[in-house]
């Protein structure tokens, strides 16, 4: 027995995660999952049950065999092999057939229903197993479901062999009511991420279109990329938006065996020049390099017959397979000396210094036109390493993981600060209502005041007005016959003393 490859999820909560491994028994190639944590047992014999559930369902399709091992924790499933819904759709748009493209979209779509033998019925109840995996969608939102339903029945996990279709995977099966659109949208969508370049390049039809012809409208769609959110939640936790950022390229069963056989053989890079037709296949250097080889390895592309770099931008594409690469180096070499030559775009999902993700198989970097001198140029040259793809993976989980404990620290002080700020603006808060209650009890006094003043006042004007009434009487009083008399009495008196 040889082990032909491994893969580990490492973004997957516990209870989820698995790793594949595809090994060699006596000639044999056989397809393994295996359970990473013992938290992870339940979900491996749930797979097993899936099977059976869709062995009840579908009839014409067949389900791919697989058998537990319950002492090693893990299933062990048949490799089929055939050609892939995958492989005759990306023929349809190399050819630019674009009849052919849609007639398989439909063909698809006669396969989830088996060939129309499974009925499909219509609700607007959700479940709270639907809620729990899904989220929460509209109320009122009727949709069209079938009984069990397997949302990786994706292009590339059907495989076409002696006339029979093999469905090769069904991890995720549920068989509450789930949108028929929603497992269209989420294959349709996984689909275009991974080929994009290859859409984009050929101009090919828009995910919108491919949409308009399952019904599916903006409405649905907004409902569909919610419910994949929260089933990315679901599977990934904390991991969640990494995988969302990075990894919507996902790659199958079928492919992991493809990615090992094109390991295997060297692979090629390629240097395209522009001579005002774009970059395309005729104006192209092509080499041949090992992405298998970890160490430091040096691309050469002899240019100095190629006059378009001095009037146009320039292309290298390391290779023809998702990858991890380190750039040590890049230069111009001339006659006598070299030139640094600088990265101006690239297509890469992850950068981190001078290493470069891609997960496609398209990696491109662009470099502005050369400057035009009258020194001869030989060569561009890359310095580069190949680095070891699922290793890449989880050294950016764990850098991810070591910012997002980092953030989290600085949120942490953040509240803190936050926190002693709401303390001062509370005690702030409390001092400006004593203020204002001081100010009230001032403001009351001075009424006060004032009040008593204004009494004062009024009694004092009445005291007056008094003594002056007081006076008028007494003038009166001197100025009358009998006040004189009664004096001329007085000083009679005094003199007879």
């Amino acid at each position: 027995m040889s082990i032909e490859y491994v893969k580990y999820n490492p973004f997957r909560r516990k209870e989820f995660a698995l790793k594949t491994i595809i090994e060699n028994v006596n000639g044999k190639i056989q397809v393994k999952k295996k359970s990473l944590d013992i938290q992870a047992e339940k979900f491996v014999k749930k797979i097993i049950e899936n099977r059976q559930l869709l062995t009840n369902e579908y009839k014409q399709l067949v389900v791919c065999g697989a058998e537990a091992n319950n002492n090693d924790n893990e299933i062990i499933f048949d490799y089929v092999k055939g050609i892939t819904l995958q492989e005759s759709v990306l023929k349809t748009i190399e050819c630019n057939d674009k009849k052919g493209f849609i007639d398989i979209l439909y063909v698809y779509k006669e396969i989830l229903t088996d060939q129309g033998r499974i009925p499909l019925k219509k609700t607007s109840e959700l479940t709270d197993e639907f809620y729990s995996v899904f989220g929460v969608v509209p109320n009122g939102y009727t949709f069209e479901y079938l009984p069990v339903s397997n949302i990786d029945m994706s292009f590339d996990n059907l495989v076409v062999n002696d006339d029979k279709l093999t469905m090769i995977d069904y991890e995720w099966v549920f068989s509450f009511p789930l949108p028929i659109n929603y497992v269209i949208y989420r294959n349709v969508i996984t689909f275009y991420n991974k080929f994009k370049n290859k859409l984009d390049k050929n101009k090919f039809i828009s995910v919108e279109e491919v949409f308009k012809l399952f019904n599916i409208y903006e409405n649905d769609i907004n409902i569909f990329a919610q419910m994949e959110n929260s089933f990315q939640n679901y599977v990934h936790g904390n991991n969640s938006n990494i995988y969302n950022k990075y990894l919507k390229e996902t790659y199958y069963l079928n492919d992991i065996l493809e990615l090992k056989q094109r390991e295997a053989s060297n692979s090629i890079a390629q240097f395209f020049w522009d001579d005002g037709t774009s970059f395309n296949e005729v104006n192209a250097l092509n080499i041949d390099i090992n992405i298998q080889n970890r160490n430091e390895q040096s691309i050469e592309f002899t240019v100095n017959e190629i006059k378009s770099i001095f009037q146009n931008d320039f292309r290298i594409d390391i290779c023809k397979l998702p990858c991890a690469i380190k750039i040590i180096e890049i230069y111009v070499k001339y006659a006598d000396f070299n030139r640094k030559l600088n990265i101006s775009h690239t297509n890469a999902n992850v950068i981190d210094g001078n290493c470069y993700a891609f997960f496609h198989d398209d990696p491109q970097f662009i470099f502005d036109k050369l400057e035009n001198t009258e020194i001869e140029i030989e060569k561009i040259i890359l310095k580069v390493q190949f680095i070891d793809f699922n290793l890449y993976a989880s050294t950016i989980v764990h850098k991810f993981k070591e910012k997002e404990t980092e953030l989290l620290m600085i949120n942490s002080q953040l509240l803190d600060e936050n926190s002693n700020m709401l303390n001062k603006n509370n005690d702030l808060t409390n001092t400006i209502d004593e203020l204002i209650s001081k100010n009230n009890k001032l403001s009351i006094t001075s009424d006060e005041i004032e009040s008593k003043n204004n009494e004062l006042s009024v009694s004092l004007h009445a005291i007056e007005l008094e003594l002056n009434n007081k006076k008028e009487e007494l003038i009166k009083v001197y100025s009358s016959k009998r006040w004189k008399l009664i004096n001329i009495l007085g000083k009679f008196i005094l003199y007879r003393r």
